[in-house]
């Protein structure tokens, strides 16, 4: 069993343990043992003492596409032109984007490059319901091996991209209430099939299996969430409104106008991802975007996450996203949090990563700075107690010849 104690100048556990001075943090087998403002090691462990560096877990990108984004790919586009099927063409969750997962992608470098060592990956938005996703590390050699959690959630989608995607090609829905409208119907028609299974099952008769409607039922049973790609206010409060009717858990993903409804939003204790809180005003429904929502979902005490929506945005801009929330008035303690352990809180991981505590795995990334300062650089990421990427010997592919 391999033993390792790190120490640094500053530790931000975002834990009970609070901000450790020249504490200890000990690895074993690639998990954390023991985190203490002072320990006396055995014999048999490795100190390695970084000096005047700072440390906080490592990052959780709670909402992205990573990899989804080819070249000269249009997403939207991809989704609106599926098979359709029972649902109609703006519906398909049998789509699983495990399957569209390669762990040697140049994503996950820059990733660790930036610190984030865990996120969660979903399908787009071009259609109303669009398939399921998953939460990975951002370091490993197989699909399996990066895989955290298999099934976090049915992705869908309300506002501009549904109705964009799918009714400029003559299908529906071509409005938000058609959105709506098209959701309800999709999870009417899983009801039915779950109930009509549910009596074939108790009656020991054959059922036959609709691969369309059968990824939904984890979703009615309350399993997993449905993450709802809602901007605008009206469209989080029509996520709400659907999340009562079929008594469904929901997670909010953009919630760029979620100031407005954060009352709300609090009163029903849904998680949410913020952003991409940098970038342009590229469609009526961003146009509020910026950094005032977060200060009022903090002030609402709603547990927020932010996000680069990557890889709209870099994955590796999440911690500038953070830094300029901090700047503009989020507490630093909200804006850590948003970084890391809410963004494993709401993909479901947060018993695994997130924050610097006894039996979550050894994530963890080596700064030269304060890790909200615009001046600080990544030194070292860490993954499951091994050293993935160090700024002192990385090497970008066209500086190796490639």
């Amino acid at each position: 069993m391999k033993r390792l104690a790190i120490t640094a100048e500053t530790m931000y556990t975002v834990d009970q343990a609070g901000v450790l001075h020249n504490g200890i943090l000990l690895i074993e087998d690639g998990k954390i043992s023991a985190v203490e403002p002072r320990l006396t090691l055995p014999s048999d462990v490795e100190l390695l003492d970084f000096g005047r560096v700072q440390i906080m877990p490592g990052m959780v990108e709670a909402h992205s596409h990573l990899i989804a984004h080819d070249w000269n790919h249009d997403e939207d586009a991809y989704e609106a032109n599926g098979s359709g099927g029972s649902l109609g063409k703006a519906c398909s969750p049998e789509v699983d984007y495990y399957y569209h997962f390669d762990p040697r992608h140049r994503h996950l470098d820059d990733a660790l490059a930036g610190g984030v060592t865990s996120a969660n990956i979903l399908p787009g938005s071009g259609k109303v319901i669009t398939g399921t996703g998953f939460a990975a590390k951002m370091y490993g050699k197989t699909r399996e091996e990066l895989v955290i959690k298999r099934n976090t959630g049915v992705k869908i989608a309300l506002g501009e991209n549904p109705k964009r995607a799918v009714g400029s090609t003559g299908a529906i829905p071509t409005t938000r209430m058609g959105s709506a409208a098209v959701l309800r119907d999709a999870l009417l028609k899983a009801k039915e099939y779950m109930a009509s299974k549910a009596k074939a099952e108790a009656e020991g008769k054959d059922f036959s299996i609709n691969l369309q409607l059968e990824p939904l039922l984890p979703f009615l049973r309350r399993e997993i969430p449905g993450r709802v790609h809602a901007h605008r206010a009206d469209d989080i409060l029509t996520a709400m409104r659907i999340a009562d009717e079929f008594q469904v858990i929901i997670t909010i993903e953009h919630t760029t106008s979620g100031h407005l409804v954060a009352d709300e939003i609090a009163k029903r204790n849904i998680l949410c991802t913020l952003g991409p809180t940098m970038g342009s005003r590229s469609k009526q429904e961003v146009h509020a975007k910026g950094f005032q929502t977060a200060i009022a979902l903090e002030k609402a005490g709603v547990c927020f996450s932010l996000t680069t929506d990557a890889s709209v945005l870099a994955i590796e801009l999440i911690r500038l996203a953070g830094s300029l929330a901090y700047r503009e008035g989020l507490s630093e303690e909200a804006t850590l949090r948003a970084l890391t352990i809410n963004g494993a809180k709401v993909t479901g991981i947060e018993d695994r990563v997130g924050s610097l505590a006894v039996g979550k795995d050894a994530d963890f990334v080596l700064y030269d700075g304060h890790p909200l300062s615009l001046r600080s650089s990544v030194l070292q990421t860490w993954v499951n107690g091994q050293k993935v990427w160090d700024r002192a010997t990385w090497r970008e592919p066209w500086q190796k010849g490639f």
